[in-house]
């Protein structure tokens, strides 16, 4: 009902999946707040509400929304805030801030079932900032799949999106 009026602390995350959902103006800030799981790491937006290709999102978007320093500091485990699985989703118009720890801030994420070779999402006007060079592999930004689906065609665009002060 309030754009931005809705904020998520601690481990809350988000799972999409199904076909032409939207989600605009929510706000994942855990500034400050700690983990109860002092070790978990955790994904705040997942495009797929179950490792089953059938649960995962198309045609879906995520819009308007801000997700600033959900990092779990203490965790050993790689984490990845956003994950994109399924086809022709939209990431975009979102504010994403803070991340220090190891694992891509957001990640498109391939694999070699058929009507999924190629994801064609979007991911555009974006501002992601503040992600720290973290001196090792597992740092990005970005990533669009992984060294074993390189040969694929994931057709992702990634356009005017601003990146400050980030590495990777």
């Amino acid at each position: 009902q309030t754009p931005g009026g809705v904020t998520f602390r601690g481990e809350y995350k988000l799972a999409i999946g199904g076909r032409h959902l939207e989600v605009n103006g929510f706000r994942w800030d855990n500034s400050g707040f700690p983990f109860p799981s002092p070790e978990t790491a955790y994904a705040v937006i997942l495009f797929r509400a179950h490792s089953d290709t059938n649960r995962h999102a198309y045609h879906c978007r995520v819009t308007q929304c801000e997700i600033t320093n959900y990092d779990n500091p203490a965790t050993p485990d790689t984490s990845k805030w956003i994950q994109l699985f399924g086809s022709r989703n939209r990431f975009d118009h979102n504010l994403v801030s803070g991340k220090t720890t190891r694992g891509p801030l957001l990640v498109v994420e391939l694999n070699d079932a058929p009507h999924e070779i190629e994801a064609a999402h979007r991911i555009d006007y974006n501002v992601f900032r503040d992600r720290p060079p973290g001196g090792a592999n597992e740092y990005e930004t970005v990533r669009v799949g992984t060294s074993e689906y390189s040969a694929q065609s994931a057709r992702v665009v990634v356009d005017h999106n601003f990146f400050y002060r980030c590495s990777g």
